[in-house]
């Protein structure tokens, strides 16, 4: 299994607007067909998540959250053939400092479970 995952740091100081048209797009290179395509402002915030964090600043201060954009993921079916999940969602890091150790954990469980 693949999951298809970015990593969006510290973007304060960016002109309002820089990113509006940010997107990402996922194609069947054979087919060209298009699997999924979302901009990420259409990617609701999790809720209490502020890009006006304050700066780390200081040695040992905590670093302001960032955000994961979880675009999908892909694995191998029964009938042996690759398919695309699409989950368009994002996590904070300060909700979720472990996210993918927990998606490890949750994907070797599963496997488990299918044995």
């Amino acid at each position: 299994m693949l999951i298809l995952a970015i990593k969006c740091y510290d973007v304060k100081g960016q002109k309002p607007g820089e990113f509006d048209r940010a997107w990402y797009r996922i194609v069947n290179e054979d087919t060209n067909q298009t699997l999924d395509y979302k901009n990420f402002k259409d990617i609701p915030k999790p809720e209490g998540f502020s890009e006006e964090q304050p700066p780390a600043g200081e040695e040992g201060a905590a670093e302001p959250p960032s955000l994961t954009y979880i675009a999908g993921r892909i694995y191998l079916d029964a009938n042996n053939r690759w398919v695309y999940e699409s989950y368009n969602h994002n996590f904070a890091s300060d909700k979720f400092p472990d996210l993918y150790e927990a998606l490890t954990a949750i994907h070797k469980s599963s496997e488990q479970e299918l044995k």
